[in-house]
């Protein structure tokens, strides 16, 4: 459909959508609900189907995969042009400005579980990822919330939640987090360098995790955490696990595998002495504080209500 076509078919659209694809019933009205009567602000609603132009009629078309995010920005704009017509033509009725009201209610009540998801979302995962089994430290890309990619969410989080005091933290917490990314970067690679310049001499056969667990275990020892000990014999009964983790594929001797074991906690030891990793240990705990500021002025923006801005999802819901 062109968009010429599309200009002269509104009015069918409108009134197949409002009509036959959705309906806002009062549930009390019937036992069955594809029997239930239409609210009274709906029947206002489906009757904004003639500012658009003169219907033709239109034939249903079912989409096995529709794009729902699609249809809800598309339905949006539609709802914003009846309002701006009815009021220009007829003017507000009393119901009219009940159906805004309750649009907004709406909205706002959506702008709150966004946020209450956001809230969620401000903390730092793991430097420790674990896919299929492989085990890797560091994020692969800076860390960002869920709801942030979201243009619209984002949108909606930042015009609802107007606090100088929130955004200004949380541009720190964005800089801080972009160090964090390039740090670990930096002591992966300086800490892998120098497992290689120690074990060439040496005769062990090193699995790639010994150099991953030992940052892993590091940054905990960093942390002020208990460095853990759980070192085991592998099913194969050759070489030495950390935990689910193969670090040495030769050991067969109870003698070998302790000291490779000793080993390993000193290489740790060393990992978590290093000034990068005690750098990287202070972003990681400004960043808790940060987030943990950012989380309370939230909240205390939820309790109060202070979240009564227009959008631009909204902003003609005001009017």
């Amino acid at each position: 459909m062109d968009f010429a076509t599309f200009q002269v078919r509104k009015a069918d659209m409108w009134s197949y959508g409002t009509d036959r694809y959705i309906r806002i019933i009062s549930p009390d009205s019937a036992t069955r609900k594809e029997r239930a009567k239409s609210t009274e602000y709906w029947i206002v609603y489906q009757s904004c189907a003639g500012l658009f132009g003169e219907r033709q009629g239109v034939l249903p078309y079912r989409q096995l995969s529709p794009d729902w995010q699609k249809l809800v920005k598309q339905a949006s704009g539609c709802e914003a042009s009846a309002w701006a017509m009815l009021a220009a033509d007829v003017g507000e009725s009393a119901v009219a400005t009940e159906l805004k009201k309750e649009y907004l209610k709406e909205h706002l009540k959506e702008v709150k579980n966004l946020l209450a998801t956001w809230m969620v979302e401000l903390k730092t995962p793991s430097l420790l990822v674990r896919d299929q089994g492989q085990l890797s430290w560091g994020w692969p890309m800076i860390h960002k919330p869920s709801s942030e990619h979201n243009p619209d969410s984002n949108h909606m989080i930042r015009r609802h939640l107007r606090s100088r005091a929130l955004w200004s933290h949380h541009a720190n917490w964005e800089r801080k987090l972009e160090s964090i990314w390039q740090l670990t970067g930096q002591v992966r690679d300086d800490i892998k360098k120098k497992h290689v310049e120690q074990s060439s001499s040496k005769q062990w056969r090193y699995a790639e995790d010994y150099v991953n667990t030992a940052l892993w275990q590091g940054f905990e020892v960093a942390c002020g955490r208990t460095l853990s000990l759980d070192y085991k014999v592998p099913d194969s009964k050759i070489g030495l696990s950390f935990g689910a983790y193969l670090i040495e594929n030769s050991a067969t001797s109870a003698k070998s595998r302790a000291l490779l074991e000793k080993e390993h906690r000193e290489f740790i030891r060393g990992v978590a002495a290093t000034n990068e990793m005690k750098d990287l240990v202070s972003l990681w705990n400004e960043v808790a504080e940060l987030q943990e500021a950012m989380r309370a002025i939230a909240i205390n923006t939820l309790k109060s209500s202070d979240i009564l801005y227009p959008c631009k999802f909204c902003k003609h819901l005001w009017k």
